[in-house]
This record gives C-alpha cells, sequence and structure tokens, in this order.
C-alpha cells in the first residue's frame, strides 16, 4: 500500500514540476527568488518551497499535503529526486527586484531524474 501511495505521489511530483518548468527556469548567473533555476554544473535544478506549495493544492493525490510531508515522502522513493547531499537546509542569497538579498532554501531536484519523466528543461 505504502508504495502505491508513494507511485501517486511521484506523478503528482512531476505533474507539478511540468508547471513549474514551463514558468521558465533561470540559469544559476540569472537567478531569481520566486523561479526555478539551475546549479552552476546544470545538472540540479533548484526550486524555491513556495514554487511547490503554490502547486500542492491542485494536485489530485496531494490532498492536505504540506511541503514537509511531499519532501519526506520524496526520499521514500526508490528513485529519490531529491539530491540529498545538498539537501534543503543551505540557504542561497540571491537579490530580488529591488537589489537586496533575499534568502532561499531551495529544493534541489535531480534533472536526469525529471527528464527520465518527461519534464524538458531548457
Amino acid at each position: 500500500m505504502q508504495q502505491d501511495n508513494l507511485k501517486f505521489v511521484e506523478l503528482d511530483f512531476v505533474e507539478i514540476m511540468k508547471r513549474i518548468v514551463a514558468r521558465g527556469v533561470d540559469t544559476w548567473e540569472n537567478k531569481k527568488p520566486n523561479r526555478a533555476f539551475l546549479s552552476k554544473d546544470e545538472r540540479v535544478i533548484l526550486v524555491p518551497r513556495a514554487l511547490v506549495e503554490e502547486f500542492i493544492p491542485e494536485a489530485p493525490h496531494l490532498l492536505g499535503y504540506t511541503t514537509q510531508k511531499l519532501l519526506r515522502d520524496l526520499r521514500k522513493l526508490e528513485d529519490s529526486p531529491i539530491v540529498e547531499v545538498l539537501g534543503t537546509a543551505y540557504p542561497i542569497k540571491i537579490p530580488d527586484e529591488s537589489g537586496r538579498k533575499v534568502s532561499v532554501r531551495p529544493w534541489p531536484i535531480k534533472r536526469e531524474w525529471l527528464e527520465k519523466r518527461g519534464v524538458k528543461i531548457k
């Protein structure tokens, strides 16, 4: 039963990521606090938690989920999309529209994991 639930979590997360990527993914040099962006080596997509949080209510199998619960379940997947070495504990300072540095703790998602599931990142 647990694996079935995780499969639905994975499917909904892929749909959430498709929507986030459709909004655009910035390069490391052009990162913004309210958009997904690539790591310097472009192997990881860094997604601000608020972006994921925005789409959770629209995901049919994530009813009642928080970002924390989603992150915990994604880590339980055999082939987890979360890059554990980076974790989500390290803040990245990004300048906002006014030029002030804002601290963001993005989710590090494996680009290869997403592309295997049909999420194309340009």
